[in-house]
Order: C-alpha cells, then structure tokens, then sequence
C-alpha cells in the first residue's frame, strides 16, 4: 500500500464561503450562517497568504464553483506567482466549456467529492441529483490536473461501497482516493442514523485497503481515524497536513490559522500506548454518539508505523 506523501506546494486554503448546490446529509456547515468573502476579501486573503509563504491558493465552500468571480481569482492568483487548487462537488465540471476554461488557468490541485457507487446513494447523501455532473465533471479533468483526489466521507449508505467506488473512478486514474470519517457538527448532527461507530467504519475501511490493488493507478489515504482502529496501516493517515495545507482561513476570519484536528479527543488509557504523541484520536462527538467506543494502545511491534 502506497504511503500517502507530503505535497510539494505551501498550500493555504481559502473558504470563501458557505453557499452551496449541494445539501449533504453530513455537511459541517450546514448550522453556519451564509457568510461570503466578496470579491475585494478574497483578493486580500490571498495577498495575505502569499506574504506568509503560500505556494498555493486552494479555493474550498461551501462550492466555489458557484461563484461568478471564480476565474477573476484564479487569474490574480496567477498573477500573485502563486499555483491554483480547487475543493469541489465536480457538478459544474460537468459543463465542458466550464471546466475547459478552468482548467486552463493552470489548476495543479483538485479534489472532488463522491459519496456513492451509483445515483441513488450519490443523491441521496448529497440532497442533489448531482452524480451524472461529478462523473463527467472527472471524466473533463481527469489527467489534466497535476494531483487529483476524489473524497468520500464514510457513512451506513456507502461504507461496504468503497470497492465499487475505487472501480468506478478506475477511468478517471491517475488520481488518490481519500476516504474520510464525518466530522459530527452540523447537518450530521441532524441525521445521526447515517453515523457509523468508529470501529464499524475502520473494519469496512480496513477490509476495502486489504483488496485494493495499488498498482490500478489509485493510491488511497484514510481521514478520522487513529493507529490502533487501523493496525498497520496508519502511514496512509490523510489529511490537511499530509496535503500540504499550512494556512486555513474560513469566511467569518479576517486572517489566516494553522490547520489542526478539529475537536478530537482519546480514551482513559490512551496515555500507555507508544503513539499517544502522534495520534489525533477521533472526533469527540463520537465519544457521545457511542459511549462504548474504545481506542486500545497498541506497541510499536503491533502498529507497523
């Protein structure tokens, strides 16, 4: 299994604001306000993250494809000396003169959300009938990006899905599949029956990394989980900071803040395990949503760091 490798570009993520096309069932910003940067706020964040060493500006939402200034950014992002990257649903990809004429600008990095192996499951998780958009939005960007991921957040819909999802996106390779726990806030907090215990997640998620063959041009990362939920295979730990994300600004801050976990937290005897250091532990709320979760320290010798 390939190990997931630190990205070249100083990246600085950008929200520029919460609007979206979609309404996913697990959306952590679904109890947020309608907060957007204008045009002028974007402009100066990424004066600003230029000032503090970004290499590259990566554009995130709610979908900033919706946005009418999108290429006006892209373009001053450009002219900034700064690369260009993209955190996407795909759905306007979906319109070739859209995504020509954005993939134009010279975009090294995009990733694009896909949830099911089919429409029905797609939809449904995203409150839109978007999933014919997201598979041609990749068919019209695939191999023209420099690094392209495709994000599925693990749920009870899709959770025994994620070989079929690995194989219907096997056209679309070279690209890394990121597969990410929910982090329970916002809309999921709604529909808790979508949630798995984090223990179910990381055995489909364990099963699916057992039978995925690396060599079919898709490398995989896992997101939300801890050493001892995936024995051995911690070095495919994913997430802001193994894509090279130093700086995050969301749409209500006036500057920029390191990346972290999120609201994360570990068990009573988490303390005796030899990667309490370096685990993230799981997000807190799981801790409520299943009182009997446990995280067991483990030894270098059992882990395989």
């Amino acid at each position: 299994m390939a190990e997931i490798m630190t990205q070249q570009y100083r990246k600085a993520l950008i929200r520029l604001g919460h609007p979206c096309n979609n309404r996913c069932l697990f959306c952590h910003s679904a109890a947020r306000n309608e907060r957007v940067l204008s045009t002028a706020q974007a402009m100066d964040k990424i004066r600003d993250a230029a000032g503090q060493g970004a290499e590259m500006i990566v554009f995130s939402g709610g979908e900033p494809t919706i946005r009418k200034d999108l290429f006006l950014l892209c373009e001053f992002t450009q002219n900034c000396g700064l690369e260009t990257g993209l955190i996407t649903n795909g759905r306007m990809l979906y319109y070739k003169e859209f995504s020509d004429r954005l993939m134009a600008l010279g975009l090294k990095y995009v990733l694009v959300s896909l949830h099911g192996r089919d429409a029905e499951t797609h939809n449904m998780l995203t409150g839109a009938e978007g999933f014919t958009q997201t598979l041609v939005g990749l068919r019209n960007i695939a191999g023209r990006a420099a690094h392209l991921v495709v994000n599925t957040v693990v749920t009870r819909f899709n959770a025994a899905h994620l070989g079929d999802i690995a194989r219907l996106l096997q056209p679309f390779a070279p690209l890394h599949y990121k597969i990410s726990m929910p982090e329970p806030r916002g809309g999921i907090l709604e529909n808790p029956g979508q949630v798995l215990a984090p223990e179910q997640a990381a055995d489909s998620v364990v099963r699916f990394l057992s039978q995925h063959d690396t060599a079919a041009g898709i490398t995989v990362g896992v997101d939300g989980m801890t050493p001892c939920l995936l024995p051995g295979l911690f070095h495919l730990n994913d997430d802001l900071f193994t894509h090279g994300f130093f700086l995050i600004s969301e749409p209500g801050e006036d500057s920029f803040f390191p990346p972290d976990h999120g609201e994360r937290a570990k068990s009573l005897h988490c303390p005796e395990c030899s990667h309490y250091q370096s685990c993230p532990g799981i997000y807190t709320k799981y801790f409520e949503l299943f009182p009997h979760t446990q995280l067991n320290p483990i030894s270098d010798n059992q882990c395989g760091l």
